[in-house]
């Protein structure tokens, strides 16, 4: 995959810096999002703890903070995206361009033996798959595999135990998948 994104980092030109933003956000993303699990988490327990008065507990602070936690997220999640994409479109624009002067230069006698339809397909569609790859896929990856490191963080930070206990049915769900 590193040798992929190498290759189309040369598509890039002065803008290679957009990828990598793109997938620090997207991984910033994916642990933000577990915040407001724990907002949500401090509320349930200070309801179950009180006593009697809640007008002096902290209930509303962490209500506002999980809403604008989450607003963030979101707002991150929108820039990752907007990071992404515009890396994706210059790798497309100069994917398709390198090609086409690549084809300027043949001999005409190439066009003769070559399917022009087939070389539009290779040139337009099969650069425009890399926008999947790069817009998409990049971005979520980052916070698909960070979020799940935070929660076990989280798990063993709460509770050790808690968290041994958690990892076997997660280890033994890893172990009969077919991967």
């Amino acid at each position: 995959m590193f040798k992929t994104l190498k290759r189309l980092g040369a598509y890039m030109g002065r803008r290679k810096w957009l990828l990598p933003c793109s997938v620090g956000l997207s991984a910033v993303n994916g642990l933000l999002s577990l915040v407001p699990f724990i907002l949500l988490w401090l509320v349930v327990r200070m309801l179950l703890t009180a006593e009697h008065d809640l007008a002096d507990t902290p209930l509303w602070d962490y209500a506002l903070a999980a809403f604008i936690v989450s607003v963030t997220n979101v707002l991150l999640y929108f820039a990752a995206l907007i990071l992404s994409h515009l890396a994706a479109f210059r790798i497309e624009t100069n994917m398709r361009r390198k090609a086409m002067q690549r084809l300027m230069r043949v001999p005409l006698g190439f066009f003769d033996t070559q399917n022009t339809g087939r070389m539009r397909k290779i040139i337009d569609e099969d650069s425009g798959q890399t926008h999947t790859f790069v817009a998409h896929l990049l971005p979520d990856v980052a916070s698909c595999v960070v979020a799940p490191i935070g929660v076990i963080v989280l798990l063993f930070s709460v509770d050790w135990q808690l968290g041994a206990a958690a990892m076997i049915p997660l280890i033994g769900a890893i172990g009969i998948m077919d991967i």
